[in-house]
């Protein structure tokens, strides 16, 4: 009870929750604390460098054409990594995948 008490404590630090259970925080956050999200999810809402990463392109957008342009969800490690820097403005338009 007292390692769960502690990595809760080491988050507090960093990270704020915004609703219960459900925390923020930055690219630093989730690298520095890698040992504690065993059963977490994580969603990954900037391009840089986690989509890029994960699709492996090198060029300023990705592919249109892959079928993980929005996003791609790891099965094996439980993280969402979105791509909405790069997304078509019809999309936006018609709030497909945005909410204004």
């Amino acid at each position: 009870m007292a390692r769960i008490a502690t990595m809760w404590a080491m988050l507090a630090e960093n990270m704020k929750e915004v609703y219960p259970n459900l925390f923020v925080g930055t690219q630093l956050d989730c690298e520095n604390n890698k040992a504690l999200f065993d059963n977490w999810c994580v969603a990954h809402s900037c391009k840089e460098p986690y989509h890029r990463n994960a699709l492996g392109y090198t060029g300023r957008i990705a592919p249109k054409d892959s079928p993980y342009y929005l996003y791609l969800y790891d099965e094996k490690y439980h993280h969402l990594i979105l791509n909405i820097m790069d997304t078509d403005d019809s999309l936006r338009k018609n709030n497909r995948y945005f909410r204004s």
